[in-house]
């Protein structure tokens, strides 16, 4: 569904892997290094990225007038090809990829690249103070780790909202959240004090 997909195009949004080779200007990784790679694209240093917007880089995409540069998500997006592949050439490899330390396995690290790091994002952006309530539309990845994530922030009350049972149970056991099944009820009314809003 994204505009400008096409034929032949790799997917794959935030990935993790091993340095295969580095460019001549590349300072800060080797061979043999084992990275998380985020979803975006950025050079470092234009306007956006000197005030912490990497997803707006503009010299990185060619349609930099809608969005940077992402991996693996159509030319609308500057055409990178994704993870979903043997190889992935990694431009301005000296300002997105972070090594992985020794002590972290494989498929936390890869969580680190984006799922976690939206969901905390999302939950940063609720404003979130000690005590507050916070409820969080859909139970896939990134919700999860809004609902965890809104726990670290003093929240008193987590409630998930979705309509796949499974998910919900995840909700439950992973989040520590209360949860609703909005397939199952005409009408959800909750009373709270103050309502922070996620899309998960």
């Amino acid at each position: 569904l994204m505009p400008d997909t096409r034929v032949g195009h790799t997917f794959g949004h935030e990935f993790i892997g091993v340095v295969e080779t580095v460019g001549s200007s590349v300072q800060t990784l080797k061979a043999g290094d084992r990275v998380m790679v985020p979803f975006n694209i950025y050079c470092g240093s234009c306007y956006f990225c000197a005030r912490g917007l990497y997803s707006n880089c503009h010299n990185v995409n060619p349609n930099a007038t809608a969005v940077g540069g992402i991996y693996g998500y159509s030319h609308t997006c500057g055409g990178y090809d994704g993870g979903q592949a043997e190889f992935v050439r990694v431009p301005f490899a000296d300002v997105g990829p972070s090594v992985i330390p020794d002590w972290m396995e494989d498929e936390d690290a890869l969580l680190c690249t984006d799922a976690l790091a939206t969901g905390y994002f999302g939950a940063q952006l609720g404003d979130i103070v000690e005590g507050d309530t916070v409820v969080v539309f859909g139970a896939g990845p990134v919700g999860l780790y809004a609902a965890k994530c809104s726990w670290l922030m003093g929240a008193s009350r987590v409630i998930v909202i979705d309509h796949l049972e499974y998910r919900l149970e995840k909700a439950r056991s992973f989040a520590n959240a209360e949860t609703y099944n909005f397939g199952e009820y005409d009408d959800i009314v909750i009373e709270m004090k103050k309502t922070t809003d996620f899309l998960g």
